[in-house]
């Protein structure tokens, strides 16, 4: 187990995303939907991001994977890390994605959960897309072999705000 925290970076960029975690744990979250259990396995890792985005980010393709997976199953969440960069992966047991959907779920406004109660604006994966591209990140979707999909936000390590100057 381990800890994550916010603090400012050296050089005043803003909030940021600290951690150090490893093992493995089991969380349960309780959603209006469904009882569902979020795992999380790490590795010993530390990164430096804006706290605010990668909340949001998170947030977004949490609720979507808990929303596509039936009541009790397992959203699973593996973070993993490169020299340079952290990625987030998160799968969902879901029915999985068409590929017509896959065509447009990034887009503002698309969602596909017209008349639930749990409906959305869908805007959730197009703020999340915005978001990580910013910080000069990616996101990755793939199918899993078992049924449901994976969303993978993949994140440099270390990300520093560019303040801009008003006299230019």
């Amino acid at each position: 187990m381990g800890a994550l925290t916010s603090r400012k970076p050296p050089r005043d960029s803003g909030p940021v995303i600290e951690g150090q975690t490893s093992g493995s744990t089991g969380v349960p979250v309780t959603y209006k939907k469904s009882d569902a259990s979020i795992v999380v396995a790490t590795t010993l890792l530390e990164v430096f991001l804006p706290e605010g985005e990668v909340k949001q980010i998170l947030y977004n393709v949490l609720r979507n994977a808990i929303q596509a997976s039936p009541a009790g199953e397992s959203v699973d969440v593996v973070l993993n890390a490169q020299e340079d960069e952290v990625s987030v992966s998160v799968s969902d047991c879901g029915p999985g994605i068409s590929d017509e959907v896959a065509a447009r779920m990034f887009d503002p406004f698309f969602t596909t959960k017209h008349g639930e109660s749990e409906s959305g604006m869908g805007l959730g994966l197009s703020v999340s897309r915005s978001l990580i591209e910013a910080m000069g990140g990616r996101i990755e979707v793939s199918k899993r072999n078992q049924g449901g999909t994976v969303f993978s936000a993949v994140l440099p390590r270390r990300f520093e705000i560019q303040e801009v100057s008003r006299d230019e």
